[in-house]
């Protein structure tokens, strides 16, 4: 795994250093710290000393979990803090699993029920906006209930969501529901907003 650190107090940066990981432990020096690091069974051990006298820290230990960043991560060290970027090898993807597999998945399904909960609205609008266009040669080709259906399907997949959700206030599932009923489909666009982008909850 390599591993991109910056070392900021306030808004100053006082060094950026990046290293690789792996499977024996190493010893790394820089100009602001020494790193200590190897690869475990689940995370990578890193140990950072050695910092210089007029940084105010004296050892930081890091237990990091093999993965790949989707963006910079951060620690809070009080005047400091320190941010980091993981970026696993093509080997270190098969080792950690399914961990960016899901990471695909959960987004897919963020945006699938995104698409689900807009679809029967731009459906029902792009048949008015026909028939406005063409006036009465404009007749339906296909039923309307496919999208009755549909908008039926979007309205209990969310409810499903809203029922799982610990994150929701006491007795807000029901508030949800009847959003989502009610508003179609700006109740469940909100509730996407909210509670399933930009980190799935």
């Amino acid at each position: 795994m390599h591993v991109d650190l910056a070392l900021f107090e306030g808004d100053v940066l006082l060094g950026r250093h990046d290293f690789h990981v792996g499977a024996t432990r190493t010893v790394s020096g820089f100009p602001l710290f020494q790193v200590t690091h190897g690869l475990g069974q689940d995370a990578a051990d890193i140990v950072l000393s050695d910092f210089p006298a007029h940084v105010d820290l004296k050892t930081i230990n890091l237990d990091m979990p093999i993965h790949e960043s989707a963006d910079w991560e951060s620690i809070d060290l009080g005047r400091y803090t320190l941010v980091f970027w993981c970026r696993l090898d093509a080997s270190q993807f098969m080792q950690a699993g399914t961990v960016p597999q899901r990471r695909v998945v959960q987004a897919s399904l963020r945006w699938g029920s995104l698409a689900l909960a807009v679809a029967p609205t731009l459906m029902v609008l792009a048949m008015l906006a026909r028939v406005w266009a063409f006036g009465d040669r404009a007749t339906p080709d296909h039923p309307i209930w496919p999208v009755f259906f549909l908008q039926l399907g979007a309205i209990a997949t969310f409810c499903w969501h809203a029922l799982g959700n610990r994150h929701l206030e006491n007795g807000g599932a029901a508030g949800w529901m009847l959003r989502f009923v009610v508003l179609i489909p700006f109740g469940m666009i909100e509730y996407w907003c909210k509670y399933l982008w930009p980190p799935a909850r």
